[in-house]
């Protein structure tokens, strides 16, 4: 009986530790060179716009990660490509506001490859849009850029707002009551056996 008590209450603990985890909704958004322009060559003053140019976001916390990845050259035989004061910009707008920008640079040469990361954590108080630009700032229009993959990814959970407010209670006292009330429990059906 004690054996059976004792597992009982292990299996309660960490069914209880699993259920009082906040559980983020994964979010995962993706394109690649299949799913872009025909051409996919982008040059000064060309904006690549994410997904479509925006993504319907309901409200919520969002925690998010942008990723780019690609690569420079020049047309031409010149020697020296892209310069150092050469950039790829990435800017994200949540309902027409600027929430975060992020600038790559020195990528000095040809056929250099690039990876741009932006992250993005806002607490969404309504519906909204958000989008996603990636454009270059360059000397010459003949210094072209190419995307191999871009993925939007990372996680979204409900806001905790005034309406419907939520008390976080903290997990370890939570589950140091809850073993206090087994052990007492047990304690009492052992009493009354005897």
């Amino acid at each position: 009986m004690n054996r059976f008590i004792l597992c009982f209450l292990i299996a309660s603990l960490f069914a209880f530790s699993i259920l009082g985890q906040a559980q983020a909704t994964p979010l995962t958004f993706t394109e690649n060179e299949s799913s872009l322009t025909s051409d996919n060559i982008w040059t000064r003053g060309e904006r690549y716009s994410f997904w479509g140019h925006s993504i319907s976001l309901s409200k919520g916390l969002y925690n998010l990660n942008f990723n780019i990845n690609g690569f420079v050259w020049q047309e031409g035989q010149k020697p020296h490509g892209w310069k150092t004061d050469d950039q790829i910009i990435i800017e994200a707008y949540l309902n027409d506001s600027l929430i975060g920008s992020t600038t790559k640079y020195g990528l000095d040469g040809q056929n250099k490859t690039f990876n741009i990361s932006l992250l993005l954590d806002f607490d969404l108080d309504e519906d909204g849009i958000l989008e996603i630009n990636v454009y270059s700032k360059v000397s010459s229009r003949q210094k072209y850029w190419r995307i191999e993959s871009a993925i939007l990814m990372g996680g979204f959970s409900e806001s905790i707002n005034a309406e419907n407010p939520v008390i976080p209670i903290p997990k370890p006292a939570t589950l140091l009551f809850l073993g206090c009330g087994w052990l007492g429990f047990s304690g009492l059906l052992k009493k009354f056996r005897k």
